[in-house]
């Protein structure tokens, strides 16, 4: 009877593949490209791999030369039965044979568990993989999706530009980006004329905010209060983190280990969907206390972030709620967290008065000539 099985032996690199027979006086191996005869006289039997079940020929007075198999049917062989060594490899091998009969039927039992345990891991994980890949993309990838993404926003739509109006949004706008730290991105501000009460934040720095917005507030601590929260995003990579979370597991572990490749591609082909982009509550609460931050740095009462927020809950009870509380959702946890934020402040601060009328800032934006770019 002939048993699959290899050969190491010094005129060859590496294993052998061939086959083992047992005749009246030796272990014979045979293969296209060698041949080894073992006597049973100084044959020493053993076995080994890691779980014990790789039945090994030798001879000690030529070490290098070894035959071996994994069918364990050879020590049942009438050539080997006789040998003590080989009925006491069958007890060892039958033993190994159990344990990892034990071993995978363990494993098969709790494989579900394992299953909701590694899920439950990558789900935990799943925040921190995004800020390490997000903490690696250059400033300067970031810009081109950005810029990219502005092109296709301003295709077709006017952008309001005057003197007085880019005054007026010089003066909530200036102070915000003062109190960022040095270094921070290249922030432009935009005001298009679009009736849905609307702004956006675009990766690099593009703010825009719709004239509609501008006629639902009520005042310009409300305008600066948005522009501090969308600066915030800005700030925080909002739309990068939210874009790279929807990489596959594949393209992020690449990623951690430097291959933007895939990134790369994943972000400029992202930049056409960045301003419908809908922030988790998570987000907008962090762009909400930066925010926040951002205004009593600047000495802009932050009260009108909150009001606006409370305006914006008012009006997602409508049935037709404008687009900025589809990509801004409030919440009243989000109200109350900044409510929290003013009594902490306190009346301790005063906060600069603009020197521009607000409703004919209001006035100019509604009636503002327009310029197609």
């Amino acid at each position: 009877m002939e048993y699959a099985a290899g050969a190491f032996h010094p005129s060859h690199d590496g294993s052998v593949p061939g086959k083992i027979s047992l005749t009246r006086d030796a272990v014979r191996f045979d293969s296209a490209s060698l041949e080894v005869r073992l006597p049973y006289s100084r044959l020493e039997i053993a076995t080994g791999g890691a779980d014990g079940s790789v039945v090994f020929f030798s001879q000690p007075d030529s070490p290098q030369v070894r035959l071996y198999t994994l069918d364990h049917s050879i020590l049942q062989d009438p050539a080997l039965s006789a040998r003590s060594d080989a009925g006491r490899l069958r007890k060892s091998v039958s033993r190994a044979r159990r344990q990892t009969r034990r071993i995978e039927f363990t494993i098969l039992l709790y494989l579900p568990a394992l299953i909701l345990i590694a899920a439950v891991g990558l789900y935990l994980l799943r925040a921190p993989l995004v800020s390490a890949i997000v903490a690696v993309i250059p400033a300067s990838l970031e810009k081109r999706l950005g810029d990219a993404a502005f092109e296709q926003v301003r295709a077709g739509r006017t952008l309001i530009s005057s003197m007085q109006v880019q005054a007026a949004l010089d003066q909530m706008s200036v102070p915000l980006l003062q109190a960022l730290p040095q270094g921070d991105a290249e922030y432009r501000f935009y005001l298009i004329e679009d009736p849905e009460p609307n702004a956006f934040a675009l990766p690099g720095g593009h703010i825009a905010v719709h004239s509609g917005l501008v006629g639902m507030a009520q005042s310009a601590e409300e305008v600066a209060g948005v522009l501090a929260h969308e600066i915030a995003h800005v700030h925080r990579r909002h739309s990068l983190r939210l874009i790279v979370s929807r990489l596959g597991l594949t393209a992020t572990l690449r990623a951690l280990f430097g291959d933007m490749g895939g990134v790369s591609a994943v972000l400029i082909d992202s930049g056409t969907v960045l301003t419908s982009l809908k922030f988790s509550r998570d987000f907008e609460s962090e762009a909400d206390a930066l925010g926040f931050e951002l205004l009593v740095g600047a000495e802009i009462d932050p009260r009108g972030l909150l009001s606006f927020l409370r305006r914006l809950g008012q009006e997602a009870q409508t049935p037709a709620a404008p687009a900025l509380i589809l990509s801004h959702p409030p919440s009243r946890e989000r109200e109350a967290r900044l409510e929290e934020m003013l009594a902490n402040l306190g009346d301790r601060q005063e906060f600069r008065r603009f020197d521009f009328d607000f409703a004919a800032f209001q006035e100019q934006v509604a009636a503002s000539p327009s310029m197609r770019r």
